[in-house]
C-alpha cells in the first residue's frame, strides 16, 4: 500500500510540474507548443527541482523517481 501511495505522489508531482511549465509558458503568451518544447529540453534535475517545489513532502531523491 505504501508503494501505491508513493506512486500516486509521484504522479501528482509530475502533473503539477507539467502544469507549472504550461502555466508559465501561457502566462508569457508562448503557447502550448513552446511549453512542450520547454518541457522536452529540461534536464531530469530541473524536472526534479520543479517536483520538489510542487510537492515538498515528496522524497524526490528516491532512486525510483523518474520524471520523463
Amino acid at each position: 500500500m505504501c508503494l501505491l501511495n508513493h506512486d500516486l505522489a509521484l504522479a501528482e508531482a509530475h502533473a503539477r510540474v507539467v502544469l507549472d511549465v504550461l502555466r508559465d509558458a501561457l502566462a508569457q503568451n508562448w503557447g502550448v507548443a513552446v511549453a512542450q518544447d520547454l518541457w522536452a529540453t529540461m534536464s531530469v534535475s530541473q524536472r526534479l527541482q520543479w517536483a520538489r517545489e510542487a510537492l515538498p513532502e515528496l522524497d524526490a531523491e528516491d532512486d525510483g523517481v523518474h520524471l520523463a
